[in-house]
Protein backbone atom coordinates (compact mmCIF):
# COMPACT_ATOMS: atom_id res chain seq x y z
CA UNK A 1 0.00 0.00 0.00
CA UNK A 2 1.11 3.59 -0.56
CA UNK A 3 1.31 6.04 2.07
CA UNK A 4 1.56 9.86 1.03
CA UNK A 5 2.97 12.47 4.05
CA UNK A 6 3.25 15.91 4.29
CA UNK A 7 7.14 16.43 5.64
CA UNK A 8 9.31 19.43 6.63
CA UNK A 9 12.69 20.95 6.33
CA UNK A 10 12.77 18.81 2.49
CA UNK A 11 15.61 21.31 0.72
CA UNK A 12 18.23 19.24 -1.63
CA UNK A 13 19.32 15.98 -3.05
CA UNK A 14 20.82 15.05 0.47
CA UNK A 15 17.74 15.21 2.07
CA UNK A 16 15.97 12.42 -0.45
CA UNK A 17 19.07 10.79 -0.20
CA UNK A 18 18.96 10.18 3.72
CA UNK A 19 15.27 9.52 3.74
CA UNK A 20 15.76 7.24 1.22
CA UNK A 21 18.35 5.33 3.09
CA UNK A 22 16.52 5.41 6.24
CA UNK A 23 13.19 3.80 5.19
CA UNK A 24 14.34 1.45 3.22
CA UNK A 25 15.80 -0.30 6.15
CA UNK A 26 12.25 -0.77 7.61
CA UNK A 27 11.60 -4.18 7.27
CA UNK A 28 8.36 -3.60 4.50
CA UNK A 29 9.19 -0.64 2.50
CA UNK A 30 9.73 -1.35 -0.79
CA UNK A 31 9.71 1.91 -2.49
CA UNK A 32 10.15 5.81 -1.46
CA UNK A 33 9.41 8.75 -3.84
CA UNK A 34 10.79 12.27 -2.13
CA UNK A 35 9.10 15.38 -3.41
CA UNK A 36 11.35 18.42 -2.75
CA UNK A 37 8.77 21.06 -4.40
CA UNK A 38 5.36 19.40 -2.79
CA UNK A 39 7.40 18.54 1.00
CA UNK A 40 5.93 15.23 0.22
CA UNK A 41 7.34 11.38 0.59
CA UNK A 42 5.45 8.50 -0.62
CA UNK A 43 5.95 5.29 0.91
CA UNK A 44 5.08 1.88 -0.88
CA UNK A 45 5.11 -0.36 1.99
CA UNK A 46 3.13 -3.82 3.18
CA UNK A 47 0.29 -3.05 5.27
CA UNK A 48 2.52 -4.36 8.68
CA UNK A 49 4.24 -0.98 8.64
CA UNK A 50 2.79 1.29 10.80
CA UNK A 51 2.24 4.62 10.29
CA UNK A 52 4.00 5.48 13.53
CA UNK A 53 7.20 4.01 12.53
CA UNK A 54 7.51 5.95 9.68
CA UNK A 55 6.91 9.09 11.71
CA UNK A 56 9.53 8.28 13.90
CA UNK A 57 12.23 7.62 11.32
CA UNK A 58 11.03 10.81 9.77
CA UNK A 59 11.66 12.93 12.67
CA UNK A 60 14.80 11.32 13.74
CA UNK A 61 16.67 12.50 10.53
CA UNK A 62 14.71 16.10 11.33
CA UNK A 63 12.16 15.42 8.91
CA UNK A 64 9.49 15.91 11.04
CA UNK A 65 5.76 14.59 9.63
CA UNK A 66 3.37 17.97 9.35
CA UNK A 67 1.11 17.28 12.23
CA UNK A 68 -1.87 19.74 10.50
CA UNK A 69 -4.89 17.37 11.52
CA UNK A 70 -7.26 18.92 8.45
CA UNK A 71 -9.89 16.97 9.52
CA UNK A 72 -9.55 16.97 13.07
CA UNK A 73 -9.63 20.94 12.81
CA UNK A 74 -13.60 20.35 11.82
CA UNK A 75 -14.48 17.62 14.36
CA UNK A 76 -16.42 19.53 16.57
CA UNK A 77 -18.81 21.37 13.92
CA UNK A 78 -18.57 18.17 11.73
CA UNK A 79 -21.62 16.44 13.05
CA UNK A 80 -23.97 19.79 12.51
CA UNK A 81 -23.79 19.67 8.86
CA UNK A 82 -27.17 17.95 8.02
CA UNK A 83 -26.18 16.95 4.63
CA UNK A 84 -23.69 14.78 6.37
CA UNK A 85 -26.40 13.16 8.77
CA UNK A 86 -28.91 12.97 6.01
CA UNK A 87 -26.33 10.72 3.49
CA UNK A 88 -24.92 8.93 6.63
CA UNK A 89 -28.63 7.55 7.35
CA UNK A 90 -29.34 7.12 3.63
CA UNK A 91 -26.04 5.00 3.61
CA UNK A 92 -26.86 3.16 6.47
CA UNK A 93 -30.43 2.45 5.51
CA UNK A 94 -29.36 0.78 2.10
CA UNK A 95 -26.54 -1.13 3.67
CA UNK A 96 -29.36 -2.49 6.31
CA UNK A 97 -31.71 -3.89 3.22
CA UNK A 98 -28.89 -5.91 1.52
CA UNK A 99 -26.37 -7.29 4.40
CA UNK A 100 -28.26 -9.37 7.82
CA UNK A 101 -26.97 -7.28 10.54
CA UNK A 102 -26.66 -10.31 13.00
CA UNK A 103 -26.11 -9.89 17.13
CA UNK A 104 -23.08 -11.29 16.52
CA UNK A 105 -21.61 -9.63 13.84
CA UNK A 106 -18.01 -7.04 14.36
CA UNK A 107 -18.53 -3.92 12.10
CA UNK A 108 -15.47 -1.99 10.87
CA UNK A 109 -16.20 1.70 10.45
CA UNK A 110 -12.99 2.50 8.19
CA UNK A 111 -12.34 6.76 7.91
CA UNK A 112 -15.10 6.44 11.04
CA UNK A 113 -14.94 10.42 11.61
CA UNK A 114 -17.07 11.16 14.46
CA UNK A 115 -19.26 7.99 13.88
CA UNK A 116 -22.09 9.30 11.91
CA UNK A 117 -21.75 6.01 10.03
CA UNK A 118 -21.03 3.63 12.02
CA UNK A 119 -22.81 4.42 15.55
CA UNK A 120 -26.00 3.83 13.18
CA UNK A 121 -24.78 0.08 13.47
CA UNK A 122 -24.42 0.05 17.27
CA UNK A 123 -27.80 -1.35 18.26
CA UNK A 124 -27.62 -4.40 15.59
CA UNK A 125 -24.63 -5.85 15.66
CA UNK A 126 -22.02 -7.09 18.93
CA UNK A 127 -18.98 -5.24 18.48
CA UNK A 128 -17.98 -1.85 16.48
CA UNK A 129 -14.09 -1.14 15.32
CA UNK A 130 -13.37 2.82 14.31
CA UNK A 131 -10.84 3.68 12.62
CA UNK A 132 -9.70 7.23 11.96
CA UNK A 133 -6.20 8.43 11.17
CA UNK A 134 -7.48 11.72 12.78
CA UNK A 135 -6.89 11.82 15.90
CA UNK A 136 -9.27 15.07 16.34
CA UNK A 137 -11.91 12.71 15.06
CA UNK A 138 -11.31 9.95 17.42
CA UNK A 139 -11.44 12.09 20.37
CA UNK A 140 -14.60 13.99 19.12
CA UNK A 141 -16.24 9.91 19.03
CA UNK A 142 -14.82 9.01 22.37
CA UNK A 143 -16.53 11.97 24.02
CA UNK A 144 -19.79 11.29 21.66
CA UNK A 145 -19.31 7.39 22.77
CA UNK A 146 -19.42 8.79 26.44
CA UNK A 147 -22.14 10.79 26.07
CA UNK A 148 -24.57 8.43 24.23
CA UNK A 149 -23.48 5.82 27.31
CA UNK A 150 -22.75 3.25 24.52
CA UNK A 151 -21.16 -0.45 26.14
CA UNK A 152 -17.73 0.59 25.61
CA UNK A 153 -16.87 -3.00 25.35
CA UNK A 154 -18.39 -3.12 22.21
CA UNK A 155 -16.59 -0.35 20.95
CA UNK A 156 -12.71 -0.30 19.75
CA UNK A 157 -10.62 3.07 18.57
CA UNK A 158 -8.20 2.50 16.08
CA UNK A 159 -5.86 4.85 14.23
CA UNK A 160 -4.24 2.12 11.82
CA UNK A 161 -6.34 -0.66 10.35
CA UNK A 162 -2.82 -2.71 10.22
CA UNK A 163 -3.51 -3.05 13.88
CA UNK A 164 -6.67 -5.31 13.67
CA UNK A 165 -6.43 -9.40 13.47
CA UNK A 166 -6.91 -10.55 10.39
CA UNK A 167 -10.57 -12.42 9.19
CA UNK A 168 -12.27 -10.69 11.89
CA UNK A 169 -14.56 -8.25 10.48
CA UNK A 170 -18.15 -9.17 9.54
CA UNK A 171 -18.76 -6.18 7.31
CA UNK A 172 -16.91 -3.34 6.62
CA UNK A 173 -18.20 -0.13 5.99
CA UNK A 174 -16.53 2.95 4.38
CA UNK A 175 -18.54 6.26 3.55
CA UNK A 176 -16.30 9.01 1.49
CA UNK A 177 -13.14 8.18 2.68
CA UNK A 178 -11.67 6.16 -0.44
CA UNK A 179 -10.90 9.59 -2.63
CA UNK A 180 -8.37 10.07 0.12
CA UNK A 181 -6.68 7.09 -0.18
CA UNK A 182 -3.37 6.95 -2.76
CA UNK A 183 -3.60 3.18 -3.75
CA UNK A 184 -7.06 2.19 -3.64
CA UNK A 185 -6.25 -1.97 -4.52
CA UNK A 186 -4.19 -1.83 -1.50
CA UNK A 187 -6.63 -1.02 0.64
CA UNK A 188 -9.05 -3.22 -1.15
CA UNK A 189 -6.67 -6.37 -0.23
CA UNK A 190 -6.27 -4.84 3.31
CA UNK A 191 -10.03 -4.85 3.38
CA UNK A 192 -10.35 -8.41 2.19
CA UNK A 193 -7.52 -9.78 4.67
CA UNK A 194 -9.54 -8.45 7.60
CA UNK A 195 -12.78 -9.95 6.75
CA UNK A 196 -14.33 -12.92 7.72
CA UNK A 197 -15.23 -15.77 5.45
CA UNK A 198 -18.35 -14.23 3.50
CA UNK A 199 -18.19 -10.91 4.97
CA UNK A 200 -19.02 -7.93 3.22
CA UNK A 201 -18.01 -4.76 2.69
CA UNK A 202 -19.54 -1.63 1.63
CA UNK A 203 -18.21 1.60 0.05
CA UNK A 204 -19.76 4.65 -0.38
CA UNK A 205 -18.23 7.45 -2.26
CA UNK A 206 -18.41 10.19 -4.88
CA UNK A 207 -18.90 9.69 -8.40
CA UNK A 208 -16.41 11.17 -10.94
CA UNK A 209 -16.49 14.87 -10.36
CA UNK A 210 -14.31 17.62 -11.79
CA UNK A 211 -12.18 18.17 -8.53
CA UNK A 212 -14.56 21.09 -7.43
CA UNK A 213 -15.57 19.12 -4.05
CA UNK A 214 -12.45 19.73 -2.12
CA UNK A 215 -10.44 22.97 -1.55
CA UNK A 216 -7.55 20.57 -0.21
CA UNK A 217 -5.34 18.37 -1.98
CA UNK A 218 -7.27 14.31 -2.92
CA UNK A 219 -5.60 12.10 -4.65
CA UNK A 220 -9.30 11.25 -6.59
CA UNK A 221 -11.47 13.76 -8.04
CA UNK A 222 -14.65 10.82 -6.77
CA UNK A 223 -14.14 7.03 -9.04
CA UNK A 224 -15.94 5.62 -12.23
CA UNK A 225 -18.05 2.99 -9.49
CA UNK A 226 -17.34 0.28 -12.44
CA UNK A 227 -13.53 0.70 -11.67
CA UNK A 228 -13.82 0.30 -8.30
CA UNK A 229 -16.28 -2.73 -9.34
CA UNK A 230 -13.26 -4.29 -11.40
CA UNK A 231 -10.80 -3.71 -8.16
CA UNK A 232 -13.03 -5.26 -5.95
CA UNK A 233 -13.51 -8.40 -8.30
CA UNK A 234 -9.56 -8.78 -9.11
CA UNK A 235 -9.25 -8.66 -4.81
CA UNK A 236 -12.00 -11.82 -4.56
CA UNK A 237 -14.87 -10.20 -3.92
CA UNK A 238 -18.15 -11.09 -5.31
CA UNK A 239 -20.36 -7.66 -6.07
CA UNK A 240 -23.98 -7.88 -4.04
CA UNK A 241 -24.70 -4.26 -5.15
CA UNK A 242 -23.27 -1.51 -7.83
CA UNK A 243 -25.73 1.89 -7.93
CA UNK A 244 -26.00 5.27 -6.99
CA UNK A 245 -27.73 6.31 -4.17
CA UNK A 246 -27.53 10.04 -2.94
CA UNK A 247 -27.03 12.94 -4.49
CA UNK A 248 -25.90 16.28 -1.93
CA UNK A 249 -25.59 19.57 -2.89
CA UNK A 250 -22.68 22.08 -1.97
CA UNK A 251 -21.64 25.06 -2.20
CA UNK A 252 -18.03 25.53 -4.51
CA UNK A 253 -15.64 28.27 -5.78
CA UNK A 254 -18.11 28.45 -8.81
CA UNK A 255 -21.09 28.27 -6.82
CA UNK A 256 -23.79 25.48 -5.52
CA UNK A 257 -23.21 22.36 -7.28
CA UNK A 258 -24.59 18.56 -7.32
CA UNK A 259 -22.43 15.39 -6.28
CA UNK A 260 -23.52 12.22 -6.78
CA UNK A 261 -22.44 9.44 -4.52
CA UNK A 262 -22.61 5.84 -5.01
CA UNK A 263 -22.91 2.37 -2.73
CA UNK A 264 -21.11 -0.91 -3.65
CA UNK A 265 -22.05 -3.81 -1.95
CA UNK A 266 -19.64 -7.02 -2.36
CA UNK A 267 -19.03 -10.23 -0.71
CA UNK A 268 -16.06 -12.44 0.35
Amino acid sequence: MKTNLSVQNLQCTRCVSSINNALLKINGVYGVEVNIANQRVLVDHTENVSLDSLYKELDKLGYPVATQDLFGERAGEWDLNPVRINQSEKFFKQVAQVVPLLPNFKVLDFGCGTGLVGLHFAPFVGRLVMVDSSPGMLNELHKKLSILALDTTKVELLSDIAKHKENDIDLIVSMMTLHHIEDVSALLAVFFNKLNKDGYIAIGDLMLEDGSFHDEYVPHYGFDPQDICAKLIAQGFQLVQCASFNELSKETKNGLKDFEQFLIIAKK
